[in-house]
């Protein structure tokens, strides 16, 4: 009975830290998306995310981390880093028709 009680106990501790964890990870991410949002420089942003990445995989083994967590940052980071990739694609373009529309100003003006 007493073991049946300790048990519960620590399926609710455990249910708590995962509930928290992923409260955590949620905040994290939204915050990740609203700096995305406000950067300008999001080759810098894109950067630091690679390196913060590739330290955590490095340290994983280390941390003993369970696989499917592994695979559950790595489908974050990416998904971060392709929603960069779009921004800086976008940014891109809109820069090269900016240049492109001043040039073609620009002659007009000759």
């Amino acid at each position: 009975m007493q073991n049946e009680m300790e048990l519960k106990e620590l399926v609710i501790e455990l249910s708590d830290n995962l509930n928290q964890c992923m409260a955590q990870q949620a905040a994290l991410q939204h915050a990740v998306y609203a700096l995305l949002a406000n950067v300008s420089d999001k080759k810098a942003v894109r950067e630091s995310l690679s390196v913060c990445a590739d330290g955590f995989m490095e340290a994983q083994e280390s941390l003993g981390l369970p696989d499917d967590m592994i695979e559950t940052y790595q489908d974050e980071i990416n998904e971060l880093l392709d929603t960069l990739s779009d921004d800086i694609e976008q940014q891109r373009d809109a820069d090269w028709a900016n240049e492109g529309g001043n040039i073609h100003l620009d002659d007009g003006k000759q």
